[in-house]
């Protein structure tokens, strides 16, 4: 599954990859990992890892570093449209192009970490 976690220090957005049944464990590696708090956003069951490299070249352009992206209105909409699971909504493109103010939580919120 392709999942995507955001950082709650930068606002950036990892776009990941890991097996169904080690999902949890990663998840967790995560929160190890990193020593922010991170948000999982939403997951995409039932794809191959090369999907994630896709996702990685279709988003090259808001890449910041290695996995994490910066949450632009085009990735914000393609999570939108094709994650579940999600934890966010997206209250108007324009806000989508203003910061990491862009994402308003529903409950319950994952925390990782």
């Amino acid at each position: 599954m392709v999942y995507f976690v955001k950082s709650e220090t930068t606002g950036l957005i990892k776009i990941g990859y890991c097996g169904e049944k080690r999902f949890n464990k990663r998840l967790k590696e995560l929160g190890y990992e990193h020593s922010d708090s991170l948000t999982l956003i939403g997951v995409i069951h039932l794809v191959k890892m090369e999907y994630e490299k896709e996702l990685h070249k279709r988003f090259e352009f808001l890449r910041v570093r290695n996995e994490w992206f910066s949450p632009g209105e085009k990735l914000i909409k393609f999570m939108f449209d094709n994650a579940r699971d999600l934890v966010f909504i997206r209250e108007s493109a324009r806000q989508a192009v203003e910061g990491p103010q862009l994402l308003k939580y529903r409950n319950p919120i994952t925390k990782v970490g």
